[in-house]
């Protein structure tokens, strides 16, 4: 026993420095073939557990300064370290450790069996915002942008929608007051009919980008008409006679002359003016007739004013103006005789006769007075006075001139005619 404690204790301070030495040249090797080594992995998305601890007591949260997005240190073997990646790497985060200053301590470990001597996160805990969650809806509407093609109208746009639910931390779904969707019709010509996102807009129209609102939908279907649009002209009937004295000159001024209507292409092929029903009186006009009429309400069913801003009032003036009168002379050889009864001869007793002739003052711009010819008819005459045979003797019968169109004979006026029988043989 005491040879065996002397063969232990005998040289002790000796014995512990061999054994130091031999540890340290064992480290020394072993660091010389896979030496201990650090590398620093970016870009380690931090993952949630947990969350629904939040969601029960109806709260959102919102991660700050993108704390959920860190670098990690690794520690271990350089042999380990070349064989790692990214995607080795777990960080998570808790929300059973939510403390009181809305932040999640994060922990990370390696996915591998090799040696890791520790896996340091660059930041301790992600910073949060939690507040309450809030759910309300919005008004969805179209916003119209650009242009369509020229001799086409943008019509209507319809949403297969017109509210969208909104849900996300309170002050965010506070700041939205409607949504839209952007409509380009830029040099459209037909119907459009499409799926468009939908943006929400803020309470003075700008957009906004919260990523921490979740839409009901992110689409609504949107159907857009684009009709074909077309000049045309405009139809107005009158009615009634001016005063004594005066006449329509039967011309009708519009304005303005045409508008532009729009409507389906195949509605407004063959449609090519406006009519309006209700004549404009003329009765007891003494001077011109200036009348103004909405025309919108002449439209048929699907067609349209074409133009933006124009509200359909046309002023239509009809002019009425004085007559003239202008005498003329005539000789007798200008007559003709109608409805002779048979048996008798007709002429007349000679000398030049004066007309009456009134018109207006463009009438008698072109009248020829020269080339004018006139008829008696005799039998008119007759049956105007009551008369069955016809007598010889001299009588005074109306004449009516052959005139233009535009001028009149305001008085009767009567030619001395000259009947005789027909000789025997005649």
């Amino acid at each position: 026993m005491k040879k065996l404690k002397s063969l232990l204790f005998d040289n002790l301070g000796l014995k512990l420095i061999s054994l130091l030495l031999a540890c340290l040249i064992w480290f020394l090797v072993v660091q010389t073939g896979d030496p201990t080594d650090t590398k620093t992995y970016s870009n380690i998305k931090v993952t949630f557990t947990n969350t629904q601890l939040l969601s029960e007591e109806d709260k959102v949260y919102e991660v700050l300064d993108n704390t959920d997005t860190i670098r990690v240190t690794i520690r271990a073997p350089r042999s380990v370290l070349d064989r790692l990646n990214e995607s080795n790497i777990v960080a998570e985060a808790d929300f059973k450790k939510l403390t009181d200053i809305s932040t999640v301590a994060i922990e990370c470990h390696v996915n591998t069996d090799d040696t890791i001597y520790s896996a340091t996160p660059s930041i301790e805990a992600v910073q949060l915002h939690v507040e309450e969650k809030a759910t309300k809806y919005v008004a969805l509407s179209a916003t119209i942008v650009g242009e369509v093609a020229e001799g086409y109208k943008f019509n209507t746009v319809t949403l297969d929608q017109n509210l969208i639910e909104i849900t996300g931390p309170k002050s965010a779904v506070d700041r939205v007051r409607r949504a839209t969707v952007i409509v380009d019709v830029s040099d459209a010509s037909t119907n459009m009919t499409a799926n468009m996102e939908i943006t929400l807009l803020d309470a003075d129209g700008n957009q906004l980008n919260l990523s921490n609102v979740q839409k009901q939908t992110d689409y609504v279907r949107v159907s857009v008409e684009i009709l074909t649009t077309k000049e045309v002209t405009i139809y107005v009937p009158t009615s009634g006679t001016p005063a004594e004295g005066y006449r329509y000159t039967g011309e009708v001024i519009i304005e303005p002359a045409t508008v532009r209507v729009a409507g389906s292409a195949s509605r407004i092929q063959n449609y090519s003016r406006i009519s309006i029903t209700d004549p404009v009186d003329l009765t007891g006009a003494t001077e011109d007739v200036i009348v103004n009429v909405d025309i919108a309400q002449y439209l048929p069913t699907n067609i349209s004013l074409a133009e933006d801003g124009y509200d359909g009032m046309v002023q239509i003036t009809l002019p009425v103006q004085p007559l003239e009168y202008r005498s003329y002379t005539f000789s007798q050889s200008i007559l003709g005789f109608e409805n002779v009864p048979e048996g008798m001869s007709v002429t007349t007793a000679g000398g030049n006769f004066s007309v009456l002739i009134s018109g207006l003052d463009s009438d008698f711009e072109t009248f020829d007075y020269n080339n004018l010819t006139g008829t008696i008819d005799i039998g008119k005459w007759m049956l105007e006075e009551d008369l069955t045979e016809l007598e010889e003797g001299t009588y005074e019968m109306p004449l009516e001139l052959h005139l233009p169109e535009g001028l009149g004979q305001p008085e009767v006026t009567k030619v001395r005619v000259v009947v005789v029988k027909k000789e025997s043989g005649h």
